[in-house]
């Protein structure tokens, strides 16, 4: 897991927000549109630089209300991977 903060990609995306915390991101570098569940999309809009994988630990126990220290490090670490394998956070 990366100690240095994450940065979100946004260039050549387009971002829909759903009602339910979901996101829909159109790539179109790659054309083509990813669907960001509740917990990746809350990963994914917290990647601004100034938060390292233990920030986004916290940010995910309190906004999602996960009482469980390793399940919030479990989805952290599962989110950062699916937004790396998705192209969506800045190399």
């Amino acid at each position: 897991m990366p100690r240095r903060p994450l940065i979100k990609r946004e260039d050549e995306l387009e971002v829909r927000e759903l009602p339910n915390n979901e996101v829909f991101v159109y790539d179109r570098q790659q054309r083509v549109t990813h669907h960001l569940s509740t917990e990746i999309a809350l990963v994914w809009e917290r990647c601004d630089g100034t938060n390292r994988a233990a920030d986004l630990e916290r940010i995910v126990r309190l906004e999602l209300n996960v009482t469980n220290v390793t399940e919030a490090k479990v989805t952290v670490r599962e989110a950062i991977s699916r937004l790396d394998h998705l192209n969506l956070l800045q190399r």
